[in-house]
């Protein structure tokens, strides 16, 4: 894992990224906020995604459109 956090100048929001991997589906890569409470640091946002190369961005994008199809 390899992880960046970063502090605003009141050091009470703190944003990071990170990559993440994992066994069966490769590096995930994620983003976040987060804001200090009373209480501790809470996630204000997170969001995980699997990046997917250009190259295979079009086919691959075609497979979930048939995928979803077949759901409806």
């Amino acid at each position: 894992m390899n992880r960046n956090i970063y502090l605003n100048n009141n050091k009470n929001t703190a944003w990071f990224d990170e990559e993440l991997s994992n066994e069966k589906y490769g590096v995930f890569r994620g983003t976040g906020v987060l804001i200090k409470t009373d209480e501790g640091w809470k996630i204000s946002q997170y969001n995980l995604l699997l990046p997917i190369p250009n190259e295979l961005l079009i086919d691959y994008s075609k497979e979930i459109k048939l995928f979803l199809k077949k759901e409806e």
